[in-house]
């Protein structure tokens, strides 16, 4: 979401990869090959681009290790960094011992400073969207929400978990069968679930984006139904001595340093790290799924062809067609065919020297 955009906040880069260091001095962008001339093209004095991927351009870890100076601290937001990138910087910087480098959680820096924009400038700060949440017909999704909730839950049996936290948003719209437009190109919502080795779960979300009609499909959920919570409330619940001792299982790349540290500093039994479950369980389609990719590629198909005829016409009457022309018909093509919710990605078209 545009909400979470601080980098391209503070930078002008609005590549979709790409981290930024800030430094008492300098302030740098590291960005891979896609992006080089489109960062080279945005950034302004006093930042400077890094080629990441390109001979002797050090990652964002190795750089810090070794410019830093002995007793440094670097800071981070405990909400946006995972607990597997804490590690990994925690590595690089053991790596240089004499460096003795400190990494130290941190509010919202870049947020402090977006606030104090006036708030219709272009630079404030877009609000969070909180789009209505759909259900995805189980005619699509090929499970049940009990179904699915059921296998998570023999997972979680066999790794000896009593809760899974659920962070990344697909698994959490997969798990519920569930759909948003919090994020752009993405049919997925703002939201935590924590599933259970019984079958049930509870949904950390903003509860103004529930329609009366995904109300109604997760209370049928899992025989006594999906429990709803405020989004703001996950970490609370992880931390909530009235739980008990229970040992929860999280996926490392997708729990941020905030939450983890709430699963280890709280009263539960312990935390264990593991690949997530749900995504093992996504990449083994069912039949209706099968066949909902085979039809969506047909139609996507039609549509494609339908933007080829357009455009040789186009070209061949002598008319010029230019990149967002082009982006647009093909975009207009694929939203006249049917089930159409939105584009997955931008579309590319370039041509000449943008090519």
């Amino acid at each position: 979401p545009d909400y979470y955009q601080a980098r391209r906040y503070i930078s002008g880069f609005t590549g979709s990869a790409g981290t930024a260091v800030v430094t008492g001095t300098d302030a740098f962008v590291w960005t891979d090959g896609r992006y080089w001339v489109q960062a080279a093209a945005e950034l302004e004095a006093p930042w400077q681009l890094m080629k990441d991927g390109a001979p002797d351009v050090p990652r964002p870890a190795a750089w810090l290790a070794e410019n830093l100076s002995p007793g440094d601290k670097v800071g981070f937001d405990a909400w946006t960094l995972s607990i597997d990138e804490y590690k990994r910087l925690e590595e690089a910087f053991a790596a240089k011992r004499r460096q003795r480098l400190v990494l130290e959680a941190s509010d919202d820096l870049v947020g402090s400073v977006w606030a104090d924009e006036p708030p219709d400038s272009e630079r404030s700060r877009p609000p969070l969207l909180a789009e209505p949440i759909f259900v995805h017909d189980v005619k699509y999704a090929g499970q049940t929400v009990t179904e699915k909730l059921a296998a998570v839950a023999e997972t979680m049996q066999k790794a000896k978990i009593d809760r899974l936290l659920v962070s990344a948003l697909d698994d959490v719209a997969w798990l519920l069968n569930l759909r948003g437009a919090d994020v752009i190109y993405n049919p997925v919502f703002n939201a935590y679930c924590v599933a259970g080795k019984d079958g049930g779960a509870t949904l950390f979300v903003n509860e103004r984006q529930l329609t009366a009609a995904v109300r109604e499909h997760l209370a049928a959920a899992a025989g006594c139904g999906v429990a709803i919570r405020p989004y703001t409330e996950v970490e609370a619940a992880l931390r909530d001595p009235a739980q008990g001792e229970l040992e929860y299982g999280y996926d490392g790349s997708q729990c941020s340093y905030r939450l983890y540290q709430a699963l280890v500093a709280g009263p539960a039994g312990g935390a264990t790290a593991l690949a997530s479950p749900i995504a093992k369980l996504k990449v083994v389609k069912n039949a209706a799924e099968l066949e909902g990719m085979r039809a969506c590629h047909c139609r996507d198909g039609a549509a494609m062809v339908e933007f080829l005829a357009w455009l040789e016409e186009r070209v061949q009457s002598g008319a010029t067609v230019t990149e967002a022309e082009a982006s647009d018909y093909v975009a207009a093509c694929r939203s006249r065919q049917a089930l159409f919710v939105s584009l997955s990605f931008d579309t590319i078209a370039a041509a000449g020297a943008h090519a």
